[in-house]
């Protein structure tokens, strides 16, 4: 967690890039049950919960 937090400091634009499926990173936190993860993601880095996938 504290490995994503320093990334996301680095490059808070980071959390808006998709892979080549078109998932975020909130995507991947929230299929893998990382539960902290993605209440950061939304609290802290205000990042869109209604972006799909491709």
């Amino acid at each position: 967690f504290d490995e994503l937090k320093a990334k996301i400091d680095a490059d808070p634009d980071c959390v808006k890039k998709k892979d080549r499926d078109g998932r975020t990173v909130l995507h991947w936190a929230s299929s893998g049950g990382s539960k902290d993860i993605v209440q950061y993601l939304l609290d802290d880095c205000h990042v869109r919960p209604d972006i799909p996938d491709e």
